[in-house]
């Protein structure tokens, strides 16, 4: 865990700038070849929702703004806050929940314990006390969609960035989502995500 220092970090007049916006969580929308992900899942009967949502993570969690939170009054880059969350619709079925998963490197265990967690879940929310969220994750797997927002947080110090993307297209045998980002603009600015794209599409290029 690292402290940061306004006195001497860089995005300081930033981050002081747009604490003074009563809701600074602002969202872009973007669109992302999937191809080689999708394919990927299926060669290796994964989950694409959970792969892919693997995939944004690892890409995210290379880039330190967002692993910003703040703790005890201190804005702090953290790698403890490693939960990946997701809602989750079982077929058949008309209500979802919210799957909370621990980030791990193996794309495989990761799966797998997202299906376990979805077998024993039995209410709208994980049993989990770890609420060390590191990105929530959703989908619209009905629609395609330009634009998006979510549910917005009444605390300034919210941090969790918002990842959704919508129904699979085809395109010139290609496969692509609309991927919708909403992050504080306190911390994060369009050149971080942009950052976040090229990294998403880097890992998705990869795949193997």
């Amino acid at each position: 865990m690292k402290i940061i220092n306004l006195k001497t970090w860089e995005r300081t007049e930033f981050y002081k700038c747009f604490c003074k916006d009563k809701n600074p969580m602002y969202g872009i929308t973007t669109k992302i070849d999937i191809t080689n992900v999708y394919n990927f899942a299926k060669k290796n009967n994964l989950s694409f929702y959970f792969t892919f949502g693997h995939l944004i993570f690892k890409a995210l969690y290379k880039i330190e703004e967002f692993r910003i939170r703040k703790i005890k009054n201190k804005l702090v880059v953290t790698d403890d806050y490693k939960i990946v969350s997701f809602t989750s619709l079982k077929k058949d079925e008309t209500m979802f929940k919210f799957i909370d998963i621990e980030y791990c490197d193996d794309v495989f265990k990761f799966c797998e314990n997202a299906k376990q967690e979805i077998e024993k879940q039995k209410g709208l929310f994980s049993t989990s006390q770890n609420h060390k969220y590191g990105v929530f994750y959703s989908c619209t797997p009905w629609f395609e969609f330009s634009a998006l927002s979510n549910p917005k947080s009444r605390d300034k110090n919210d941090f969790i960035p918002r990842i959704v993307w919508d129904k699979i297209s085809n395109e010139n045998n290609k496969k692509f989502v609309h991927l919708s980002f909403e992050v504080n603009h306190r911390i994060i600015d369009g050149l971080l995500i942009s950052k976040l794209i090229n990294n998403i599409n880097e890992e998705i290029y990869k795949l193997k």
